[in-house]
């Protein structure tokens, strides 16, 4: 209901400063409270996981979705990655970096906390990585 609010209001407000209202009546109204039991992202139990993988293990981003399920990292993060940040030989990926979209495009920037993370990568994930 927020997301409504928000897009009527948006609208309304346009639409004043174009001149085609005389006011926006949404100025009146009080802003519905969101629904936190809503907004809490869907996770995959391990059957759940086992299924995308399954159905990913032909597609070019299954490298992909292994290591974003061996290590927990944002999708920012991820795409961010780049080879120099995994040291195959003792498996310890850095994360120092993130990917955003802005309406200029795509642009690197520092990771959520700013602080970067090394972790080890388990060796499965560390097979399918090296998989030519």
């Amino acid at each position: 209901m927020s997301h409504v609010f928000c897009v009527v209001g948006a609208v309304l407000k346009k639409a004043r400063k174009w001149k085609i209202v005389d006011r926006n009546p949404m100025e009146d109204v009080d802003r519905p409270k969101r629904d936190k039991a809503k907004a809490r992202p869907r996770v995959l139990d391990s059957a759940g996981l086992k299924s995308l993988l399954d159905r990913a293990a032909t597609t070019r981003l299954y490298p992909l979705l292994v290591l974003a399920a061996a290590t927990g990292c944002r999708r920012g993060e991820l795409l961010a990655l780049e080879w120099s940040d995994l040291n195959l030989n003792t498996g310890v990926l850095s994360v120092s970096k993130s990917l955003e979209e802005t309406r200029g495009g795509l642009r690197v920037k520092p990771t959520k906390s700013n602080k970067p993370r090394a972790f080890p990568v388990p060796a499965s994930a560390l097979a399918v990585l090296k998989c030519p």
